[in-house]
C-alpha cells in the first residue's frame, strides 16, 4: 500500500482537495480517498508528500495511430477537403515505416499522461501493437460508403475486421474493446446507417462519429454543392449519387443514429446551437470531442466552447492523428486550449481530460480517484498553485 498526498487532490469532477490524500494498492487500485493526511488509517505507512496536483490519468478520445506515419507530410490550414485528399494520396507505406511511426506516437502518448484512447481504425494495421500496449483502446472500426448498393458487403467487412481485431487479443489477457462505426455524415448511406443500427456487432458499446468539422459539410448537404461536394466528386465520381437534402449534415444524420450506446460526436466545429440542441433533445447519450489543435492545423478555427459549456455538453478531448497535429502530446492540447480560452477553469478542462473522456468509452475504473478505480495516477508539479500555466512538470505514478 502507498498513500499519496498533494496540494491538490483532484478526483475527476468538482474542485480539488486542498490538501487531499489518496491510498493505492499495489496492482494500481485506489483504497481509499481522504480530505487530508491527518484523515488515513494509523497503519504507520509513510505518506509520500508531492508539490502540485494530483489528477487521474488522461483519456484521448479520438485518436488515428494508424496515420502516424504521415506527421509533417500534409500542409497546415488548407482546409478539409484539400487535408482529405492528401491523406488518401499518402496513406499507403510499407509496414515497417508505419509500425515505427505507430510505436513512436504511442510512447508520446503514454509519457504524456494518457492510460486510454478511443482510436479510430480502418484496416488492421495497429491491432497488435494495441494487444500489447500499456495503454487501454477501445477500437472504433470506421466503415463508410455512400452507394446504398454496397451497404450490405461495407458492414460484412466491418464485421470480418472485428473478428480479426478479437484475434488478435486472443492471446492477450486484455480485452478487446471494439465496435462498428459510420465515419462521417458525407461518407455513409441512410442504408448503411441502418447496417450499423442492427447492433450485433456494436450493442451497447460506444460509437462515435465526425461531425460538421466543416463548412463545406452543410453545404454538401444543403445544396450538393461546394468544396466537399467537389472533392467527392473527384474522388468517387459520386456526383451522380448524392443529392440535396435541403437539411445540413446535423439534421440528415442525427435521426439514423442509436440511441442505446453513448455517441462520441467528433469536431463539431460548425455545430450551431440548433444543431446541438437537436442532438442532445434526440439522445441523452451524446458526448462531444474536441480535437483542438487538429481543428487548428486543418482549418484555423475552433468550436464555440461558450455555447458548449452554456449547454452543459459533455465535452471531451482527442488528439485527432499525426496527419493533423504536430504531436500526440495530450497535454499540449490541454496547454493550447488555456491559450486560446483562458477562461476556462482547471478543474473543468481537467475533468473535459479524465472524467468524461472515461465516461464516454465507458471505462467506468479509469477517469476518476474513487475506492476501487485504477485511474492510473499523474502527479501535476506546482509550486503549490492550482493552475495549468504553474505546472513545470508531469509525471506518471504508476
Amino acid at each position: 500500500m502507498k498513500y499519496y498526498s498533494a496540494d491538490w487532490l483532484f478526483t475527476g469532477t468538482g474542485s480539488p482537495l486542498s490538501g487531499g490524500c489518496v491510498a493505492i494498492e499495489e496492482d494500481g487500485q485506489i483504497a481509499g480517498v481522504y480530505a487530508s493526511e491527518a484523515d488515513k488509517p494509523d497503519d504507520g505507512a509513510e505518506v509520500i508528500r508531492l508539490k502540485g496536483v494530483l489528477t487521474p490519468g488522461f483519456i484521448n478520445t479520438h485518436c488515428h495511430l494508424e496515420l502516424s506515419h504521415l506527421k509533417g507530410k500534409i500542409p497546415e490550414g488548407g482546409g478539409l477537403p484539400d487535408f482529405l485528399n492528401h491523406v488518401y494520396s499518402l496513406r499507403d507505406v510499407e509496414p515497417e515505416i508505419k509500425e515505427a511511426a505507430q510505436k513512436e506516437a504511442e510512447k508520446e502518448m503514454i509519457n504524456s499522461g494518457v492510460v486510454a484512447v478511443g482510436d479510430i481504425s480502418n484496416g488492421n494495421d495497429t491491432f497488435a501493437l494495441k494487444a500489447k500496449s500499456a495503454i487501454e483502446y477501445h477500437t472504433f472500426i470506421e466503415v463508410f460508403s455512400w452507394d446504398p448498393q454496397r451497404a450490405v458487403a461495407t458492414y460484412q467487412r466491418g464485421c470480418d475486421l472485428k473478428d480479426e481485431y478479437d484475434r488478435a487479443f486472443a492471446s492477450s489477457n486484455k480485452p478487446a474493446l471494439s465496435s462498428l462505426n459510420p465515419h462521417a455524415p458525407y461518407t455513409v448511406s441512410e442504408k448503411l446507417f441502418q447496417e450499423l443500427n442492427r447492433g450485433e456487432y456494436c450493442d451497447g458499446m460506444p460509437m462515435t462519429m465526425h461531425h460538421q468539422e466543416t463548412p463545406g459539410e452543410n453545404e454538401l448537404f444543403e445544396t450538393a454543392t461546394g468544396p466537399m461536394a467537389e472533392f467527392l466528386s473527384r474522388l468517387r465520381g459520386r456526383n451522380d449519387t448524392f443529392r440535396a437534402h435541403d437539411a445540413n449534415s446535423n439534421q440528415f444524420t442525427i435521426p439514423l443514429l442509436p440511441k442505446c450506446q453513448n455517441m462520441l460526436l467528433v469536431h463539431n466545429t460548425m455545430s450551431t446551437r440548433a444543431d446541438l440542441e437537436r442532438a442532445q433533445a434526440y439522445s441523452s447519450r451524446f458526448f462531444y470531442a474536441t480535437c483542438p489543435r487538429a481543428n487548428w492545423y486543418i482549418e484555423r478555427r475552433l468550436p464555440d466552447y461558450d455555447l458548449w459549456r452554456e449547454m452543459d455538453l459533455r465535452i471531451c478531448i482527442g488528439t485527432d492523428s499525426l496527419s493533423s497535429n504536430w504531436d500526440l502530446n495530450f497535454w499540449n492540447e490541454l496547454t493550447f486550449l488555456n491559450d486560446h480560452y483562458p477562461g476556462l477553469p482547471f478543474e473543468e478542462l481537467l475533468q473535459w481530460a479524465t472524467y468524461n473522456g472515461a465516461e464516454a468509452l465507458e471505462m467506468k475504473h479509469l477517469g476518476r480517484i474513487e475506492k476501487g478505480a485504477t485511474p492510473g495516477l499523474l502527479h501535476l508539479e506546482t509550486d503549490g498553485a492550482f493552475e495549468l500555466n504553474a505546472v513545470t512538470a508531469l509525471n506518471r505514478l504508476d
